[in-house]
């Protein structure tokens, strides 16, 4: 609920610091980037924030929220493969800032 999303945005700078930096190493095949994909902390917060922002959608039908969790949209980048995460997540950090600027759009005071 709102008070949940309202949690699961302001741990951003916390999860944030689960990024790991890598070096391309001569002789293997794997660029440089920073990668956050298997970290645990980091799977369980962005599933909560699929979860809330699935809640919103299925209530609202508010595109801005469908074209993030849609299957091609910020919050599916992270699976090892895109080694752009580090801009996948701060693309995810602004949405999710504009989402809580917003935040009685999608939790109106009921009367």
């Amino acid at each position: 609920m709102k008070q949940d999303l309202m949690e699961l945005i302001s741990a951003m700078p916390t999860i944030e610091t689960h990024f790991r930096k890598f070096e391309a190493v001569e002789g293997l095949c794997v660029p440089s980037g920073e990668f956050i994909y298997d970290d645990f902390e980091f799977i369980e917060w962005q599933e909560a924030i699929k979860f809330e922002l699935q809640e919103i959608f299925d209530r609202t039908k508010d595109k801005y929220i469908g074209n993030i969790i849609n299957v091609n949209g910020v919050i599916h980048k992270f699976d090892g493969k895109n080694y752009n995460e580090r801009e996948s997540f701060n693309k995810l950090k602004g949405s999710l800032s504009v989402i809580q600027k917003n935040i009685d759009k999608y939790y109106p005071v009921e009367t």
